[in-house]
Order: C-alpha cells, then sequence, then structure tokens
C-alpha cells in the first residue's frame, strides 16, 4: 500500500515538473499565454504556479493590447480573458477598452454581431463581474452577455448533436450555462475542473492540454487521498 502511494506521488511530481517546464517556455504576453492562466486557475492547480503565474500576467500587463494599443485590434475573447486576468491579480486595467466592441454599432450599445462569439461571450460576462461603481460600460456588458448566452444555451438544446466550432452542441450548451450560472470568482475550481477537463481537451488545441489534464486528476486524487489518510487517523 505504501509502495502504491509511493508510485503515485512520483507520478504527481514528474507531471508537476512538466508542466512547469511547458509554463516556463510558452511565449510571454501571447494569446497562449492568456488561455494557460485560465487553465491553471479553472483546473484548480495555479497554486503550484503562483510565480509562474505572476510572471505571466506581469509581462502581459506591460506588452498587452492596454498598453498603447487599440482593444479593437483583438478578439473579444482575448481582452476580456487579458482583463479579467489582470484585475484579478490586481493590475488597474480601465474598463472603458471595451467602448471599442461597441462603436460599430454607434457606440451607443455592443455589436449585434458579438452575439454569434461564443467564447468571445463567455469571457465577456466573466469580466463583467469584476465591475465596480461607475463602470456603466461593464453593467451593460453584463446585460448584453446575459441575453446572449440565455438564447444560445436555448439554442443548443434543439440542434442536435452537431458541432460547432469544433465542440458538440451539447457540450458548448453546458458550458454556456455553468458560465452564467457559475462565473469563476464565484465558484470553486475543484468542483467545475471536470467539466473543464473536458473543454480543454475538445477546444485547447496546445502541446500542453494532456499535461494540464493530467496533473488536475492527479492532484485532486492526491488531495482526496490525504484527506482520507486525515480522516483515518482523527478517527483512530
Amino acid at each position: 500500500m505504501m509502495l502504491a502511494q509511493d508510485c503515485f506521488e512520483s507520478l504527481h511530481a514528474r507531471t508537476l515538473r512538466e508542466v512547469r517546464h511547458l509554463v516556463g517556455k510558452v511565449e510571454k504576453g501571447s494569446l497562449e499565454s492568456l488561455l494557460m492562466a485560465d487553465a491553471l486557475q479553472r483546473l484548480g492547480i495555479d497554486y503550484h504556479f503562483e510565480e509562474e503565474m505572476q510572471s505571466l500576467l506581469r509581462e502581459q500587463f506591460f506588452i498587452s493590447t492596454f498598453d498603447g494599443h487599440r482593444a479593437s485590434n483583438n478578439s473579444l475573447h482575448e481582452v476580456a480573458l487579458c482583463f479579467r486576468l489582470l484585475l484579478q491579480e490586481g493590475y488597474y486595467v480601465p474598463a472603458d477598452i471595451f467602448e471599442d466592441f461597441k462603436k460599430n454599432n454607434g457606440g451607443c450599445a455592443f455589436d449585434p454581431k458579438l452575439s454569434k462569439d461564443v467564447f468571445g461571450l463567455m469571457s465577456l460576462h466573466e469580466a463583467s463581474h469584476l465591475g465596480t461603481h461607475g463602470e456603466g460600460v461593464l453593467d451593460e456588458a453584463a446585460d448584453f452577455t446575459r441575453t446572449a448566452l440565455s438564447g444560445l444555451a436555448d439554442k443548443f438544446l434543439y440542434v442536435g448533436n452537431n458541432h460547432i466550432n469544433g465542440m458538440s452542441s451539447q457540450l458548448l450548451g453546458e458550458l454556456v450555462r455553468n458560465t452564467l450560472s457559475n462565473p469563476i470568482h464565484k465558484s470553486l475550481p475543484r468542483f467545475t475542473s471536470k467539466s473543464f477537463e473536458v473543454y480543454l481537451k475538445g477546444h485547447y488545441h496546445y502541446e500542453w492540454t494532456g499535461a494540464f489534464r493530467e496533473l488536475a486528476i492527479l492532484d485532486a486524487d492526491l488531495t482526496a487521498s490525504i484527506n482520507q489518510t486525515e480522516i483515518q487517523q482523527i478517527s483512530k
């Protein structure tokens, strides 16, 4: 039993080193680095990589779309994801960067064309929850994305098991509903990571996704094993 536990811990340590290597070699300031930071958080394994996360986001802050570049030159998904990740780490990012996504509609409301951008809508909805008093654009973003995502969630229920953006409509609908009911800053990754593992496998086509998923599974199993051992010791 002890031997099996030692082997398991050795596998966990080896996978942890592999993931740390992958995080260390990603191009800083890229969309991939943002997706990687987001994946670490959603899988509940970011606590192993606090220094690496700080490095990724610090670099992102200085060379991101918010540092002398127009947000409109980037996708809604990238801008909203970058906004949320930086804000969560205490960086100041002005909410008016999202005004660029209203200009095609006369600047009065978000461009209706964005209603088709599923991943952009989900990222913007997550970002809208981090608004502070007086940031009207984020209130507008919350209303816009809630309406658009609710419509998409209903749509995905009736389109069968087709594939949209490379993912099954069933899985995509589940992700949309989960975004509406459990935004990341109001949920615990330990309870939502399993659905994200499936999303990671189906949507992210990077070399690191397999190792990330494996570490998340091993980490959850190791934590459960430690908790079980502690309960047994307390019971005795």
